[in-house]
């Protein structure tokens, strides 16, 4: 069988090279070729299309998971994506191969980044689109003798699909494309306007466009690759590009718009709606007539068939497949150009990434772990399957790349395992077939039980002994794990902290633990260890003998589970075992309860059996509002099944008169368990429901809210089994809109301003994170419009606190409190109440009552409980502290908590962007520091949010180039939850910007009244340069300079190739923001045109004949920028203050890759670093240029001698680095 291997960087979305793909593996596969697909990003439902093509022999080959086969016939490469895998690969083997580089009108097609002698030098074929972009690839520099061209195509679905001539007026309108653009929504208007359909087909959110999403309509609307489907159809087609219309595709101009690939460029282009609708109207009979009529014209100009076999690979152009050691570095490059400029959404694989832990944090650890030895000493135990030898050659496998193995393994398994599985392996292995000899026998302080299959981190030892010392009182640890998701992709557990109710309706702790040895020689595991839950049954008798303090979560991910997470609580063994081990437990304590199935298919509900059955006192606050009352009362009355209760109308001076009329027949003792208590102060909800508790009677309060509907006969029995138990201060139901949708599921703390009702609008069937919204579970705070607490109990703590909280928080206060003295709160979904949403609120004006929440009381909250708002045991650390909750956060990825004792300052680096200043200033500086241990803490996108901070608390916050009005209130924000200093870092004069600097007009209007604020509120700055420096010393007298300087590992290996042009390589590199530099070159561009290669990158100046490179993303720039092999740089700058107060970094970056430079004799570049400086003047710069470009053989003893002083001085390392350190942390 015959190969075809086709390299693409992307098929993410339905696109031009999605439906060529598609047409060339379906070529080929119905040749009977095999097709590999060599793609670094590719979506499922793409990926499936294609592997259903015909049932073809078709695979897709990962980055680092799949190889290549031996021996590939033909080679199709788009946008130039040869990564250096394939090139290695291509290197390697040699091969004879046809290769086809296929070619559109992306920036990869025109400008050949890669360079044309890749091309021009390979055997095979370079493949135009149209005779347009062939003249494009001529001009830059591929051989013309060997460019084919491809016109976009159709396919065999379109050919064989049916269609009839239409006649009669338009009526429906069909627009294809990536975007809704402006001139397409005037469109829609007018044909609103005319009773006329136009419908939009967003080829983002599809994986393919088939013959009948088009076929029933008039007229179709689109551009370049979807025009010849469209024509087969023998449906008008109408190119609409760049926001304006460009007319039909008709008899007068096809053959001049296939010339320019249907882009429209060839025909009028109008912007107006109007116009373009009657042109529409007016051309389409005619129009549509000549389409229909060349239907069988159109299926064999667009036969992708045929079309191939015309540019088929001439036998004379095959020939061995190899690339220079140059040609690699290039393609290297443009590939992770290609891959890093995709808007990638933030990927678990990019989040674990970030979470592992630096290599200086790993020194530190193993030192601590040479003073706490006894915590150090883990072992590993492997429950086994002895049938499954392939799952425990996998986790034996994760286990060798660990730091700090044991050299002793445990497998725990019914019979002998087979020794081969483990041998190669090096290991010393001892069997047990029960789990109470391990703990009888092992030398270990705590033992690490593994299911054979799943997989370890490699630094899980570190991280479980780091645990270990922080919590000396944990006796069995949990920790967040991976899995895999029905799509069979990775996907994440984040796991809450210990949770006493969530674990026991389901075992959310999962199946791989770390135990402490001493606890576990006390306690006997009874029963056998396989398929079951032993390991739960451990920890629930350690909990009954110590307490729930024993179990603790470490939130970082330890394991990766073989199975689907859900799949194994769904497991049938694990359901029974999990009702039996719960059962036991409750039994062991005395607990008398019945356990049933739960609202899902793995989880269990807990029915306690009440001793007796109490008064339970229900007392509804009450101002007027005589409708929501009445039925609220009535619904109670009518539905609810347990009757020991009574109702206090707790009234706060209503004046309505059905109101009143009510109160006084409740007074004249027609109701005999309601009463009413009078109370005419201002309204203050927490004094009135202290008052009335002292007028209950019942050893049981409920205080629920008048715009509440009861809508279950169970709801109070429910609520009373939980708050009976001794164990609980609060308890509350399911509160619920009309519709269904959550209104309240529980309070969470330590996000947005500290306290959210995180569940409000959450649809009624959604089962919330980790499906809290299906199961009973402890909870920080619940909402006092229906809320259940043991009347001596809210007598402990003082009840409301009506001084401080008189409407809003008082619940959560409550709840806080009654923590503070060791009570559970209990949120049930199996108690349903219906909730207006605050009713009192609705009437603000005649209540007083404020309809939301305001800055004073959130303030009064933090206040009184400070850093109990930081931090919430349901709330997993690394989920996002605002904006979307309950979603990993990308914003605290790169943060670690400060080693047990603190022993760096702690450090919290903000960085604006990835590049430029970020890098420079922030980034490259704060791992240059934390590498050495000098820091530890983190880097964080963006600004942090205050409860970021809290979570961090770090020593210091650097804040990069900030100048909004929000930043003063933030930083005072920051103050109320942590002792930080606050540091500003700019490392330019943002109050003066030069008139052609690109930023200057996004600059906002108040930047120097916010700026000056900014100044105010830090305690200290830090700048780039001495002149800056002295340029802010108005506004700070706490300025500190860290110069500029270079990272090692991006900068310290590159060296330019000298000479490697017909002539001298002279050139520039630069960005928007540099416009009015490179103005400066123009004329002296112009001068040297034949006498040297212009090189250029970021910016093409216009008219110019050059080399031309635009950026690429930041990581690839240091190595781009040495690939260029300039001979000379020119570095010119504008004079003007601005410049005067930048910084050096732009000769750095050029004289570290060893290219001499010449520079504006302005103030940043007078830093003592061998350039040639000179004016700003024409004949100046020409001099210097003709000086150098004379003495070619000076040249490169210039660059090596400013790359040694750039090396010796300029590096973040040494001095350099400890001018950071001081720059960063308090003096």
């Amino acid at each position: 069988m015959k190969n075809i291997l086709i390299s693409i960087d992307k098929l993410n979305e339905y696109d031009m090279f999605v439906s060529e793909v598609i047409d060339v593996v379906d070529n080929y596969v119905e040749k009977g070729w095999g097709v590999d697909i060599y793609t670094h990003t590719c979506k499922s439902p793409i990926k499936n299309i294609i592997n259903n093509i015909n049932s073809g022999n078709i695979t897709f080959i990962e980055q680092d998971l799949t190889d290549f086969k031996e021996k590939y016939d033909a080679l199709w490469v788009y946008r130039g994506y040869i990564p250096e895998k394939l090139s290695t690969y291509i290197n390697e083997y040699h091969q004879d191969i046809n290769v086809y580089f296929r070619h559109f009108y992306e920036y990869s097609d025109l400008y050949i980044p890669y360079g044309c002698d890749v091309e021009n030098d390979t055997p095979g074929i370079s493949i135009a689109l149209s005779e347009v972009s062939q003249h494009s690839l001529e001009k830059k520099g591929i051989d013309s003798e060997r460019i084919k061209v491809l016109p976009f195509c159709s396919n065999k679905q379109y050919f064989e699909y049916p269609s009839e001539l239409k006649t009669g007026d338009i009526e429906k309108v069909l627009y294809i494309g990536s975007s809704f653009p402006s001139a397409m929504e005037d469109l829609l208007n007018e044909l609103k306007n005319k009773n006329k359909s136009l419908n939009w087909l967003d080829t983002t959110e599809v994986e393919n466009i088939y013959p009948e999403d088009i076929c029933s309509y008039d007229v179709v609307i689109c551009k370049e690759f979807m025009v010849p489907k469209v024509l087969t159809l023998g449906i008008p087609v109408f190119i609409f590009n760049e926001n304006k219309f460009h007319g039909y595709i008709n008899d007068s101009n096809f053959h001049e718009s296939m010339r320019h690939h249907f882009s429209g460029d060839n025909l009028t282009a109008v912007a107006d709606a109007t116009l373009a609708w009657n042109v529409i109207t007016e051309e389409l009979a005619e129009t549509r007539i000549w389409t229909f009529n060349n239907k069988e014209n159109f299926k064999k100009t667009f036969s992708f068939e045929r079309a191939v076999e015309e540019i088929n690979c001439p036998a004379d152009r095959a020939g061995k497949l190899s690339f220079t050691n140059k040609q690699v570095l290039a393609l290297s490059i443009h590939a992770k150009s290609l891959t890093e400029n995709e808007q990638k959404d933030y990927l678990l694989a990019d989040w674990l990434k970030e979470r592992e832990i630096s290599e200086a944090r790993k020194r530190s650890l193993l030192e601590y772990a040479s003073v706490f030895r006894e915590q150090a000493n883990i072992g590993i135990v492997i429950i086994c399957d002895p049938t499954d030898e392939g799952s425990l050659a996998l986790t034996i496998k994760s286990l060798r790349c660990m730091v700090g193995i044991p050299d002793t393994l445990y497998f725990l398994s019914e019979k002998e395992i087979i020794p081969s599985v483990f041998s190669e392996y090096n290991l010393k292995a001892h069997l047990y077939n029960d789990i109470n000899g391990i703990f009888e026998e092992t030398n270990h302080n705590s033992l690490l039980f593994i299911t054979a299959g799943d997989e370890i981190n490699s630094n899980a030892l570190l991280l479980l002994f780091e645990y270990s010392i922080r919590h000396p009182e944990v006796l069995v640890c949990y920790f967040d794990e991976m899995s895999i998701n029905e799509s069979k992709n990775d996907s994440l557990i984040l796991k809450p902290d210990c949770n006493i109710d969530l674990l026991r309706s389901y075992p959310y702790i999962g199946r791989n633990l770390l135990i402490n040895v001493n606890a576990a020689k006390n306690v006997r595991v009874a029963g056998p260890m396989y398929h079951d839950l032993a390991l739960l049954d451990l920890t629930w008798k350690l909990i009954e003998i110590k307490g729930p303090a024993i179990l603790g979560r470490l939130p970082e991910v330890i394991t990766k589970m073989c199975i689907e997470w859900d799949a194994w609580l769904k497991s049938e063994h694990i359901i029974t075992a999990n009702k039996r081990v719960v059962s036991e437990h409750l039994s062991r304590i005395g607990i008398q309860a019945n356990i049933t199935k739960g609202s899902l298919s793995f989880n269990q509900s807990i029915e306690y059996i009440l001793p007796y059955h109490p008064l339970v006192s229900i007392i509804i606050i009450n101002k007027d509002n005589f409708t929501l009352l009445n039925r609220c009362i009535e619904s109670l009355l009518q539905n609810t099944r347990y009757l020991n209760y009574e109702i206090v109308i707790a009234d706060n001076g209503s004046v309505d008169k059905d109101m009143l009329f009510f109160l006084e027949k409740v007074e004249a003792g027609i109701f005999s368990n309601i009463s009413v208590l009078r109370m005419n102060a201002e309204f203050n909800f927490s004094l009135i429901a202290n008052q009335a508790s002292r007028e209950a009677k019942g050893e049981i309060l409920l205080f629920l809210d008048n715009d509440t509907e009861i809508i279950q006969s169970q709801w109070l029995d429910v609520l009373l089994q939980q708050v009976m138990r001794p164990e609980v201060g609060l308890v509350g139901p399911r509160l619920e809109y009309d519709d269904g949708r959550i209104q309240h599921g529980g309070f969470i703390l330590g996000v947005n301003d500290g306290v959210e009702n995180v569940f409000d609008g959450y649809n009624s069937a959604e089962p919330g994170y980790l499906f809290y919204l299906n199961n009973v579970r402890n909870v920080s705070a619940l909402s006092s419009s229906c809320l259940m607490i043991r009347k001596h109990v809210f007598d402990e703590v003082g009840g409301f606190s009506e001084n401080v909280f008189n409407f809003y928080y008082g619940d959560v206060d409550l709840a806080l409190k009654l923590t503070q003295q060791g009570y559970l709160h209990i949120w049930t979904p199996y108690a349903r109440v219906k909730h207006m949403g605050g009713g009192s609120r609705l009437f603000d004006k005649k209540f007083k009552v404020k309809a939301c929440p305001d800055k004073e009381d959130i303030e009064n909250l933090k206040s009184l409980w400070g850093e109990k708002l930081f931090s919430d045991s349901s709330y997993h650390p690394h989920m996002s502290k605002s904006g979307k909750l309950f979603t990993l956060s990308p914003r605290t990825a790169r943060t670690q908590a400060a080693l047990p004792g603190r022993p760096y300052p702690v450090v919290l680096a903000n960085h604006i962007n990835w590049f430029g200043c970020g890098n420079h200033r922030i980034i490259q500086p704060f791992k240059a520091l934390e590498a050495r241990s000098l820091i530890e803490g983190g880097l964080h996108y963006s600004v942090a949010d205050a409860m970021e901070v809290a979570q961090l608390q770090p020593d210091v916050v650097i804040l990069e180039l900030v100048t909004g009005s929000a930043i003063p209130g933030l930083i005072t924000e920051y103050r109320k939850v942590c002792s930080a200093k606050i540091v500003a870092e700019y490392d330019d004069f943002l109050i003066n910007m030069p008139v052609k600097n690109d930023f200057k007009r996004n600059a906002p209007k108040n930047l120097i009244k916010n700026f000056r604020r900014v100044m105010e509120s830090v305690d200290w700055v830090v700048v780039s340069t001495n002149t800056l420096a002295e340029a802010y010393k108005p506004y700070h007298n706490d300025i500190r300079v860290a110069h500029n300087r270079l990272a090692e590992h991006q900068w310290g290996h590159l060296k330019s190739e000298k000479f490697t042009g017909k002539k001298i390589r002279v050139g520039w590199a630069g960005g928007n923001s540099h416009r009015g530099d490179l103005d400066i070159l123009k004329p002296i561009i112009k001068h040297f045109e034949h006498e040297v290669e212009w090189v250029f990158m970021g910016m093409k100046p216009e008219g110019v004949n050059c080399e031309y490179h635009p950026g690429v993303p930041f990581d690839l720039y240091p190595q781009k920028l040495a690939s260029l092999n300039l001979d000379l740089a020119l570095v010119p700058l504008e004079i003007n203050f601005f410049n005067e107060c930048k910084s050096n970094l732009r000769l750095l970056e050029i004289g570290t890759c060893g290219v001499p430079i010449i520079a504006t004799d302005i103030e940043p570049y007078r830093c003592g670093l061998p350039v040639t400086l000179v004016s700003n003047k024409f004949k100046d710069w020409v001099s210097a240029i003709n000086e150098h470009i004379n003495e070619k053989h000076c040249l490169e003893m210039r660059g090596e001698l400013l790359r040694q002083e750039i090396h010796q001085n300029w590096y973040l390392r040494d001095n350099g680095l400890e001018e950071w350190r001081s720059a960063w942390l308090p003096k």
